[in-house]
């Protein structure tokens, strides 16, 4: 947007960049070609129209001797600095840990050793607060002040078995045990430990806090863990849910019955014929076969050589995999999103709020003017408040729906932004019958492609090179 400062039929200044760029240029003298235009008469406009910023009168001299008429910026006012927001550092997270299995010396990799958990020792370091560092206010071309944007304070959410001291900034453990993080509240809690298998030896298992198997998850059992699962062997087709993460030594063998819930990530060596649930991360070293599969996050296969076949695999950022599909076309369809129809749902919300706007704004003509209206005036003025509470509960309720439909529009288009960001990708292959699903348009491959990464632009799926 762009404001003339100076109705001077010689040259011409505007305001650009909301105030807080002066430029300047020649007009096409026509007439008044000999009319001289002197670096004084700009500075004079420049005065009248009350500008305070700094004026380059080089660049003024520049355009009057060169007889341009291109606009060139002569002055600049100061924009705002923008602040650090307070941040958390993490010394122990069990968010941001390997997934990969620990070796011993001899390169020997133990996959019961698995470097997810973390025990820790009372007074060890857990997290830090940092302050936030306050911004700079700017100012425009006229010396009208720009605040800038206010910092935000880092919250640090403790709970059972952490201290916090440092007068609020620093979190240490009050106990030995193990670190969970879960709602962005860091606690130690205690782990459950299982020394065998889960079987009728056991029974179902349901703990408020950790659960450690050392051997597998028999068919026909339940594993239930406020915080992390960890299994040192197979599942088999049982139910597993964890508030945490969930990470099996073995694989997931799941007979078509099995299924796995984590309010974090699922990392295993592979899984076949079973439901993944996951609020971030599933991540598999070997394989993905005929597995239905949700993760907040990524779906990925860690070996170069592994694969996912068959299923639907569904990620909210990407997937990966040496080989997507396989040779004898497994049906396998690979979504981008976690929304079906994402598109379509948020279209159908947007009309949704569109309508319910206007009936709140019908009501509200009818609560205002309900005294006034020619139809009321006959009725018992019991009838008329009748009327007028019924019509106050109603606003109130579509009120209470038009917040909602809001804030879920919100969590949409930020969803549709982030699938549309992702990619998917074959490091291997992407064999024909493969079904590639990014919110906005569908591609079904009816060949193989070597390397290729999937990703959308301009209303498509389009393909790229690894």
């Amino acid at each position: 947007m762009s404001v003339p400062l100076t109705k001077d039929e010689r040259f011409a200044l505007e305001a650009r960049d909301s105030n807080l760029s002066l430029e300047f240029r020649l007009k096409e003298l026509g007439l008044f070609a000999d009319t001289e235009v002197s670096v004084s008469d700009v500075l004079e406009a420049i005065r009248e129209a009350k500008v305070k910023a700094e004026i380059d009168r080089d660049a003024i001299a520049k355009v009057i001797e060169e007889r341009s008429d291109a606009w060139v910026e002569i002055g600049r006012g100061t924009p705002p600095k923008d602040p650090t927001h307070g941040w958390l550092e993490f010394f122990v997270d069990p968010f941001h840990l390997s997934s990969h299995a620990k070796e011993d010396e001899k390169g020997k990799v133990d996959h019961k050793e698995l470097n997810l958990f973390l025990n820790v020792s009372k007074g060890q370091e857990l997290v830090r607060k940092h302050d936030p560092i306050p911004g700079e206010d700017g100012s425009d071309i006229f010396g009208n002040p720009i605040p800038c944007a206010k910092p935000k304070e880092a919250i640090l959410k403790t709970g059972p078995g952490v201290e916090v001291i440092e007068e609020g900034h620093l979190a240490v453990a009050s106990e030995d045990g193990a670190i969970t993080r879960k709602s962005d509240t860091v606690s130690i809690t205690q782990m459950y430990e299982v020394s065998g298998d889960v079987s009728y030896k056991t029974g179902n298992i349901e703990f408020k806090g950790s659960v450690s198997i050392s051997g597998n998850v028999l068919a026909g059992f339940n594993v239930v863990a406020d915080d992390d699962v960890i299994v040192g062997g197979l599942v088999e087709a049982s139910e597993i849910k964890a508030g945490g993460n969930i990470q099996v030594g073995g694989g997931i063998q799941g007979g078509g019955k099995g299924r796995l819930e984590a309010g974090g990530s699922i990392h295993a060596r592979f899984a076949s014929d079973v439901t993944l649930v996951a609020g971030e991360d599933v991540i598999m070293e070997n394989h993905l076969l005929t597995c239905h599969v949700t993760a907040g996050k990524l779906v990925q296969v860690n070996d170069e050589h592994g694969s996912i076949s068959g299923g639907e695999i569904c990620a909210k950022e990407s997937i990966q995999a040496g080989f997507l599909g396989s040779e004898i076309s497994a049906k396998t369809i690979l979504s981008l999103g976690l929304t079906p129809d994402l598109v379509k749902v948020i279209g159908n919300s947007k009309d949704e709020l569109k309508d319910l706007n206007l009936r709140l704004k019908d009501i509200e003509q009818v609560i205002n003017r309900i005294a006034s209206l020619p139809e009321f005036k006959t009725m018992d003025p019991k009838q008329i408040e009748n009327i007028r509470v019924k019509s106050v509960q109603q606003k109130f309720l579509l009120q209470g729906r038009i917040k909602h439909l809001e804030e879920e529009l919100i969590r949409l288009e930020e969803e549709l932004t982030v699938a549309r960001a992702g990619t998917i990708t074959a490091l291997d292959t992407a064999h024909g019958g493969v079904t590639i699903k990014i919110p906005g348009d569908i591609l079904r491959l009816d060949h193989d492609l070597r390397h290729t990464t999937f990703f959308y632009e301009k209303g498509e799926i389009r393909t790229r090179a690894n």
